[in-house]
């Protein structure tokens, strides 16, 4: 582990986690063998990452914010609609 800053606290450089993803990256890409097939998991990872967002927010709404749990489902409604279309 090597510190990269002598003035700010925990900027860290490991070279052995950069090797680790660096050859992560190659086997995920050819795994996929295309680009049409890397992208279109690259479009439902991040289709995934916003329903979930989406879910989680209008949880959120009711129990953190204490507004109207109608307001929660309403958002989960608008938002969580055109989320799990995509």
């Amino acid at each position: 582990m090597l510190y990269t800053s002598h003035t700010i606290q925990g900027q860290i450089y490991i070279p052995a986690f950069n090797w680790v993803l660096m050859i992560a990256t190659i086997v995920i890409v050819a795994v996929f063998k295309n680009l049409l097939n890397l992208s279109n998991a690259y479009g439902f990872a991040v289709a995934t990452v916003m329903f979930t967002t989406s879910c989680l927010i209008a949880i959120q709404i009711p129990a953190l914010k204490n507004y109207p749990i109608i307001l929660g489902v309403a958002y989960f409604l608008s938002f969580g609609f055109f989320d799990g279309m995509g």
